[in-house]
């Protein structure tokens, strides 16, 4: 199967929330989580989330590639789901034991 496959099911539904995982990237970056919007599907798009890395951050190399950033930086995401059917999801420095952003959908 290939993604498209998966990705055109997904697309349908504005309420799916997509963790992609085993990225590296460092989630102080924007990128960190967005709305994947996929031809034919719900205009809205649906959430997508990188889940961080336990060992070794990578970032940017500057010429389009990566390359290693800190490798004891351990990074991740919590969910706390609402009462109110919201969920708000946090991306987290474990090392430092700070919050770096979160979202509420």
């Amino acid at each position: 199967m290939d993604e498209d496959e998966p990705l055109a099911i997904l697309g349908r539904h504005a309420n799916v929330v997509f963790f992609s995982g085993h990225t590296h990237w460092d989630l102080r970056r924007q990128d960190w989580a967005a709305r994947k919007v996929v031809d034919g599907g719900d205009p809205r798009g649906f959430h997508v989330f990188d889940t961080g890395v336990i060992k070794t951050l990578y970032g940017p190399d500057g010429r389009g590639g990566e390359k290693a950033l800190d490798p004891a930086a351990s990074q991740g995401l919590r969910v706390v789901p609402g009462g109110d059917g919201k969920l708000t999801v946090e991306s987290r420095d474990f090392t430092g034991r700070t919050v770096i952003r979160s979202l509420e959908i």
